[in-house]
């Protein structure tokens, strides 16, 4: 066995693009192109969820956003969320192209003004300390902006209009999603003249200074920016227009999913005219739809004659695993055409799991003056250490561990552990799929989604409610009285009683229910259940897919190791790296 992907390696690690230079001062195309990616996640996916924030809790939405310090963040996104929601009042292809025309302006004309206010052409930067004169603000690759005014000649100006009207339109549903190799989606909607026939009958949004955020540029902080005087009106005033939304219907908002690969959806298309804007904001030459492709799709170009020789080499090491060669017969390849260099060595060892503690130092601010010795080091007796096991000890990602019997119970697995294996099993969260989070700076997020199989879940006996015509107190006295009801599951019942009166219908058993005389094989059916229908109804994102699928006709099913049960050891220590199961079908 030899070192896999999986075991981790020396990635490239690319240093990125500095906040401020994307925000405030880009001076190359791929900086416009990577901006432009970011506001397609801001326009048609951060948009959508900060109206559903709203609606969920909108005193504590608008509180939030008036007790912001970024007041010019925070000012674009209320009236961002005041375009969208404005728009599904009355969604139609007309209320689109107005959010599409708000955002123009929004981003290409207001932004810009309020940057060449805060740091006018002759802007100048002063050392805070001696007053002296360190030269002109706009200099090196610092570019003057100049705003953007919406031109229906412009090919960059209506097709920007033209993509982002149909992305929100699909947004407010307007149009229907588009399906994959469907080649007319909007195609009464992409031409010029469409798009200048419809600016024609929207408004242009007034500008409202809202100052600019310089976090990130030593620079400007020693010439002026930061939010506008009247910021701080301005918002209230915003936040006030939003206030009249509160009690309406939710408007339905479908978040957008970015996909690179579909030449008919606006996405590339979107930030090509996007990035294009941007550029031409700050007088940098234009990127075409391909180069923003590889760029936003973060697409790294093969060359075919390295693929090939890649290729090749793969399959003599494929020879070898056909002919039963030993492990220390493979080798790793190391290819640069470029210099004509062909390096063959021995594959590494995979990676190998111990026990072992963990040291954990506590934060020196929050340590006293005695916790340190005469070197200025933090005593050991004030270091927290955390055992942890591996099981089996010294394993690899190739190891497994087999579990003996398809009719194995989940009682009889528990116990095989135990006496077998010496483990005691805690809990086991099965992963359905994955989740899609994005954080707050809009990276995505693979989250597990998780159905729990031990302890096996307590079913709450619809027989045992009270009816729902009681008043919630005696409905609380009946349920805390009754012995047939375990006092560890009371509120649970409560919880359902409440929800059973909001319906209107006692919950029903869904005949999925796990139990400790449950075969495991079962287990795993009802695993593929669930995980289907947590995909139909969005629980799991489309894109990951499920993580359990095709029991039927299978020998064995694996569960990786990053998914195993959590068990602990005989003397109670956790078992942080456990081999990963096999659990037989037939």
């Amino acid at each position: 066995k030899t070192q896999t992907y999986r075991d981790g390696g020396q990635a490239d690690q690319g240093g990125g693009i500095p906040m401020c230079t994307l925000r405030n001062f880009p001076h190359l195309p791929d900086h416009c192109i990577e901006w432009a990616r970011d506001q397609f996640e801001l326009f048609f996916v951060k948009s959508a969820k900060q109206v559903k924030k709203f609606y969920e809790e909108p005193s504590s939405f608008i509180n939030e956003m008036s007790s912001s310090t970024d007041l010019t963040q925070s000012i674009f996104e209320v009236r961002s969320i005041l375009s969208l929601l404005k728009a599904a009042e009355k969604p139609n292809m007309r209320s689109a192209g107005q959010i599409a025309f708000d955002f123009f302006h929004f981003v290409f004309r207001d932004k810009i003004m309020d940057l060449t206010a805060a740091f006018p052409a002759d802007a100048r930067v002063i050392d805070p300390e001696t007053k002296q004169d360190k030269g002109a603000f706009w200099s090196g690759h610092k570019r003057f902006p100049q705003a953007a005014k919406f031109d229906s000649e412009n090919e960059t100006h209506w097709r920007f209009q033209v993509a982002a009207t149909c992305l929100f339109a699909s947004m407010l549903g307007v149009v229907e999603q588009k399906k994959d190799n469907d080649t007319s989606w909007c195609k009464d909607y992409r031409s010029k003249a469409w798009a200048a026939a419809q600016v024609k009958d929207l408004v242009v949004p007034e500008y409202l200074a809202s100052g600019v955020n310089t976090e990130g540029d030593a620079t400007a902080g020693q010439t002026g920016g930061g939010a506008k005087a009247d910021s701080k009106a301005i918002l209230q005033t915003l936040l006030q227009q939003l206030e009249g939304f509160k009690g309406k219907p939710q408007p339905k908002l479908e978040e957008a999913e970015f996909e690179k690969d579909d030449d008919f959806n606006f996405h590339i298309d979107f930030i090509t005219r996007c990035s294009n804007l941007r550029a031409d904001n700050y007088h940098i030459s234009n990127s075409d739809f391909q180069k923003v492709k590889l760029v936003a799709g973060r697409i790294v170009p093969a060359i075919a004659t390295t693929t090939a020789a890649v290729c090749g080499l793969v399959m003599l090491e494929l020879f070898k695993i056909v002919l039963g060669k030993s492990a220390e017969s493979f080798m790793t390849r190391q290819v640069s055409l470029a210099v004509n260099s062909y390096t063959s060595f021995e594959a590494s060892e995979p990676r190998l799991f111990r026990s072992g503690v963990e040291k954990k130092e506590p934060r020196i601010e929050d340590l006293p003056a005695d916790a340190f010795d005469e070197h200025g080091k933090i005593k050991a007796e004030y270091i927290e250490k955390e055992s942890f096991a591996a099981y089996p000890e010294k394993h690899s990602i190739w190891d497994k561990l087999r579990v003996p019997s398809a009719s194995m119970t989940l009682e009889g697995f528990r116990e095989w552990l135990k006496n077998e294996h010496k483990l005691q099993l805690r809990n086991w969260s099965f992963v359905l799929g994955w989740k899609r989070v994005v954080d707050e700076e809009n990276k995505e997020l693979r989250v597990p989604y998780s159905c729990q199989i031990y302890p096996p879940p307590v079913g709450v006996d619809a027989k045992l409610l009270p009816p729902l015509e009681d008043a919630q107190g005696d409905a609380m006295k009946k349920i805390m009285s009754t012995a047939a009801i375990p006092q560890t599951q009371k509120m649970k019942y409560l919880s359902e009683w409440q929800q059973a009166k909001k319906t209107g219908k006692l919950p029903t058993s869904s005949g999925q229910d796990i139990k400790a005389d449950m075969p495991l094989k079962e287990i795993l059916a009802v695993m593929e259940v669930k995980a289907e229908q947590a995909l139909k109804d969005g629980s799991i994102y489309p894109k990951w897919g499920k993580a359990i699928s095709g029991l039927a006709g299978r020998r064995f099913w694996v569960i990786p190791a990053d998914q195993t049960p959590a068990c602990v050891t005989d003397d109670s220590t956790d078992v942080r790296y456990m081999a990963r199961l096999e659990v037989p079908l037939a």
